[in-house]
């Protein structure tokens, strides 16, 4: 059985939603206090562009 999702993941995803994708990885990384790799690997992860693109469902089809 697999760790248990971080739960800053959810919150990295609302921020990057909140600003319809225009804030950089680098904000998002300092304000959860995680490093700017772990961001990014989340935001490939879960095809971030294509959730707020409205292309593949939402949010929660990649949970």
């Amino acid at each position: 059985m697999g760790r248990k999702r971080d739960p800053k993941r959810d919150e990295a995803f609302d921020l990057y939603k909140a600003s319809s994708g225009n804030i950089r990885l680098t904000d998002i990384a300092s304000q959860l206090s995680v490093s700017e790799g772990t961001v990014r690997g989340w935001k490939a992860k879960d095809k971030l562009e294509s959730s707020l693109a409205g292309e593949g469902g939402t949010y929660e089809t990649f949970q």
